[in-house]
């Protein structure tokens, strides 16, 4: 990559994002799919929507710019993809586990969204790209909320999993209590 300016970069990153989104819109219903939890299929159902209007909106800034979209492979995607991948494959009798990791990975992504757009955002106002602002601040406000549902995913799982009864409605044996022999690491 070459850079000379801050319109080189914005469009690289643009770019970058835009086969992040992409990545996304393929990843999620295999997430969805996975999930135990109704809310937790609903919430990347609803993430699903989110990437494809961040998506859309992408377009409209490179039709802003006047630049072809053109995506470039995000590696970093592709890595939390492949962690999802991952959780799915996760061996467990307890669904609610993998969940836990599914939910982990879906913050992950998130957190990768809003420091795009949070980035791209602030240079397209140092550019005077005021409409591109906009649609980026729009995206990252989406990365975030979604970031706040996933986390208060988190929380009730942990309650489901500690507390709660499985399908069956059978009592369940906290997963998350240490064993009584646990010993402590050293302290380096």
């Amino acid at each position: 990559m070459k850079a000379n300016h801050l319109q080189d970069v914005f469009q690289e990153e643009l770019c970058d994002i835009l086969d992040a989104e992409d990545q996304l819109l393929k990843a999620l219903p295999r997430l969805a799919e996975a999930a135990e939890c109704d809310a937790l299929r609903e919430g990347f159902e609803a993430q699903l929507r989110d990437s494809n209007a961040h998506y859309q909106r992408i377009e409209r800034i490179f039709e802003i710019i006047g630049i072809e979209p053109a995506a470039k492979k995000c590696e970093a995607m592709a890595g939390l993809v492949k962690e999802g991948k991952q959780a799915i494959s996760l061996k467990t009798p307890n669904g609610h586990l993998r969940d836990k990791l599914l939910i982990c990975n879906a913050k992950k992504l998130d957190c990768y969204q809003m420091s795009s757009y949070g980035s791209l955002k602030k240079w397209a106002g140092e550019l005077g790209l005021n409409e591109a602002a906009d649609l980026l601040n729009s995206s990252y406000l989406e990365a975030r909320a979604a970031e706040e549902r996933f986390d208060e995913l988190d929380v009730r799982e942990s309650e489901e999993i500690n507390h709660g009864t499985d399908k069956k409605g059978t009592e369940k044996t906290p997963i998350l209590a240490f064993e009584e022999n646990f010993i402590e690491p050293p302290i380096m």
